[in-house]
């Protein structure tokens, strides 16, 4: 709307001398109404196309959890909306001149016409670029706060090693392998064929892998029939499952291959599920009573996330995996590629048993970048929003800013010819950038705040008030004005005094 009022407001002078000389009011407003028309179709018919290119785009980086993404599309109501808006604003700011010109009379239309120099409407540009400015800091601090999100939660340690580990999927139909023997069986040559791939240190299984989806929770009751959690997360382990997945043992020891079903039932606690069953004392060698029957514990381990970076560690419980055989189950295997070790297990997995489907095989790493999927679209989101609002915000303040100069050329001339330096005329451009920039950004503080306050249930460990944010954002927004301005103070301190007296 800025670039086209300035526009037509160039013609001002043009349009002054027609009316003086006696033509129509529509001989006026006709041309400038289709070629605000032809502006504002072009552009509607380039943003359609990219409305089809754009959510396709953004969807394919989505989380796999967004309601209804597959309806997302283009809606006939907010394209009509779009349009509609886009035709109108056009061509009112193309036709606001040429109005104010036919509503003069014909001595104040020719004194219009001789008129080189002034406003000529520039208080209602740089209104508009206040606003704008104040707009674009809402947007570049919503962007700000999610990206602060993002780099809070992807720096939250999950516990165990991401880098090194990759893990693969398998279900084990019971018509393949009806008893405990033959899920033993297959489980031990699996993680044999594992261990012996190129590069592989270690293999073990575990029931549900950490972020890997599912979830097994139930009672856990302390000696002497305390209960201690209505919903303790459960999982079935292989000896050597913590060191392959990097988990500190802090207590005792991990679960053995003696712990079979014969034997006495035990099992390995996480460090908050050890000190909620026995706060103040030591777990090894105590009881505790949960999925289906009694259990001594024989070692504690570091506390790990299991499903979520954006909250407390969860407690959990481990179970010797022949004392709690599992038919879904996650072999992990740890060495220094774990892309290339990841890309490998499905083979491996074929190698044992050629007709089992392999259900997933993907690096830790990638598991727990998913947990920060719904973080990393919003931010992609802002990100986008807030680099567009900055990008048009740096074109109507450079616009203003050219026609400014434009329309001051003789006072700048006649300035410079006093004795008035370059160096000052470049500083008058940006302090007019500045001026303009310093009032948006103050007007939409208000707005920014808002904005923050709106977001917080989606921020990590970020305030809405986040200072830092909040100066970045307006940080921005001033280099923003001093390069929008580089072009405009260029072209003002290059007037020609001499031809400017000339012209006089």
């Amino acid at each position: 709307a800025g670039l086209v009022l300035a526009r037509s407001q160039e013609r001002a002078g043009e349009l002054a001398v027609l009316a003086s000389l006696g033509a129509p009011r529509a001989r006026l407003l006709r041309p400038l109404l289709l070629e605000g028309l032809f502006l504002a179709s072009a552009g509607t018919v380039l943003a359609l196309a990219m409305a089809r290119w754009l959510p396709p785009l953004a969807l394919s980086r989505a989380p796999v959890d967004v309601p209804r993404a597959l309806e997302v599309g283009l809606d006939r109501g907010v394209v009509g909306f779009a349009v509609a808006g886009t035709l109108l604003l056009t061509c009112l700011t193309s036709l606001a001149p040429a109005w104010s010109v036919v509503r003069r009379s014909l001595r104040e239309g020719l004194a219009l016409a001789r008129v080189r120099s002034g406003d000529g409407g520039l208080r209602t540009r740089e209104t508009l670029i206040v606003a704008q400015v104040a707009s674009t800091l809402a947007l570049l601090t919503a962007a700000g706060l999610t990206l602060r999100s993002l780099a809070r939660i992807t720096g939250v340690d999950p516990g165990f090693d991401v880098d090194r580990v990759a893990a693969v999927s398998v279900r084990l139909a019971r018509g393949s392998y009806p008893g405990a023997a033959e899920v033993f069986a297959f489980h031990a040559a699996l993680l044999d064929a594992l261990s012996a791939l190129p590069g592989a240190e270690r293999a073990a299984a575990v029931s549900m892998v950490p972020f890997g989806g599912g979830s097994l929770c139930d009672a856990l009751t302390a000696e002497g029939g305390r209960p201690v959690f209505d919903c303790l997360q459960y999982r079935s382990v292989t000896p050597g499952y913590f060191e392959t997945m990097g988990i500190d043992v802090l207590e005792g020891r991990d679960v053995a291959d003696e712990d079979g079903p014969d034997a006495s039932r035990v099992v390995v606690l996480s460090r908050a599920a050890a000190a909620a069953a026995f706060p103040g004392a030591g777990a090894v060698g105590r009881s505790i009573e949960g999925r289906g029957g009694q259990w001594t514990v024989v070692g504690v381990v570091e506390d790990t996330r299991l499903a979520r970076l954006d909250g407390p560690p969860s407690p959990a419980a481990y179970l010797p995996f022949r004392q709690a055989p599992a038919r879904l189950v996650t072999a992990v295997v740890r060495g220094d590629d774990a892309g290339l070790l990841g890309r490998a297990l499905p083979d491996a997995v074929r190698s044992v048993d050629p007709h089992l489907a392999v259900r997933q095989a993907v690096t830790m790493s990638r598991l727990v970048r998913g947990a920060t999927a719904d973080h990393r679209f919003r931010s992609l989101l802002f990100g986008v929003a807030g680099a567009l609002g900055l990008f048009l915000s740096m074109l109507g303040l450079a616009g203003l800013l050219f026609q400014l100069a434009h329309q001051r050329r003789r006072e700048i001339g006649v300035r410079m010819a006093l004795g008035s330096s370059r160096g000052a005329v470049v500083r008058s451009v940006l302090a007019r950038a500045m001026a303009a920039t310093a009032v948006g950004t103050a007007l939409g503080l208000g707005a920014a705040i808002a904005t923050g306050r709106i977001l917080s249930r989606y921020l990590f460990d970020v305030s809405p008030l986040d200072p830092p944010t909040l100066l970045a954002a307006a940080g921005a927004l001033a280099l923003a004005a001093v390069v929008s301005s580089l072009g405009p103070a260029a072209r003002a301190a290059s007037v020609d005094p001499a031809r400017t007296l000339r012209d006089e």
